[in-house]
């Protein structure tokens, strides 16, 4: 899942492990239009030998970043982090302007829901 320089590509939304990763702080540089999530990232689920024990979490924190964002919508009540339950894209299009082609994420939150429309995403993880 990660790659030599500790990158994630669009390629590869299916395969990183967004449920219960936490997302720390939201941003925008709209003159970019590219959205920015700071995580809590999960990289490794540790399950004991032994069901008395606990399960250990591996974090990473990771700067996600949507590329041609438009159109957030963000549904979310909460006064701590933010922890997700699924990241989903749907609706694959081409934009008739740009000629991009980009999808509807969706992110499905234990406080609520964010939406938007982006061509992909880069995860760098720090």
């Amino acid at each position: 899942m990660k790659t030599k320089n500790n990158s994630y590509t669009n390629n590869e939304v299916e395969k990183i492990n967004w449920h219960d990763s936490e997302i720390v702080s939201i941003s925008s540089i709209s003159k970019e239009f590219k959205l920015k999530f700071e995580m809590n990232l999960i990289t490794k689920w540790n399950y004991p030998e032994n069901q008395e024990q606990e399960i250990v979490i591996e974090y990473a924190n990771a700067i996600v970043l949507f590329y041609n964002a438009y159109n957030l919508d963000i549904d979310i009540i909460t006064d701590s982090i933010i922890m997700i339950d699924q990241l989903t894209r749907n609706n694959k299009k081409k934009n008739v302007n740009t000629g991009n082609v980009e999808w509807e994420w969706t992110i499905d939150c234990q406080q609520g829901k964010i939406s938007f429309y982006a061509t992909g995403f880069d995860i760098l993880l720090l």
